[in-house]
Parts: structure tokens; sequence; C-alpha cells
């Protein structure tokens, strides 16, 4: 190196190696990150009736009701869910 320029020169370049590795490794990342997250459509087809044969079924779901309330229920009148009066 007999001038400072030539330092700099190359200075510079090693910076635009580093920054162009760096860049190129994190496009690489980003995009295995991706590949590993994105599930082919056939795949996915395949999985939900493999997974539609196996769940057993057990009928329908019971039906629930609510109890009914009165519109003017008192506390202390047995209602689970007594209506107070005030703040």
């Amino acid at each position: 190196m007999n001038t400072p320029e030539q330092g700099y020169r190359r200075t510079r370049i090693a910076t635009a190696a580093m920054t162009a590795l760096g860049v190129t490794v994190f496009g690489g990342s980003a995009a295995l990150a991706y590949l590993d997250t994105h599930e082919p459509a056939s795949a996915a087809t395949v999985t939900q009736n493999e997974a539609s044969t196996s769940i057993p079924s057990f009928g329908p779901a019971p039906r629930v009701t609510a109890p009914s309330t009165s519109s003017g229920s008192i506390a202390g009148s047995g209602s689970t869910h007594a209506r107070t009066q005030g703040s």
C-alpha cells in the first residue's frame, strides 16, 4: 500500500463483499423460512382427507337450553343471576 487511497479502495471492496454476502444470506434464510411454512395444495387435500377418515363421529352435539328468567327477578329468589338495584 503506497498511498492511503489504495487502502480505502480495498476497504470499500471488502465492505461491498460483506454487504452482498449478508444480503444473500438474509434472502436465502427468508426463502427457506417461507418454503418451510408453505404447503402445496395437493398435500393439504391429502392431509384433510386422512384427518376426516380417522376422526370418529359421535353424533350430533347435545342441545343446550338456557334457563328462563322472569323480567322482575328478585335477589334471593333462587335465580343464579338475580338483578340488583343500585351501583
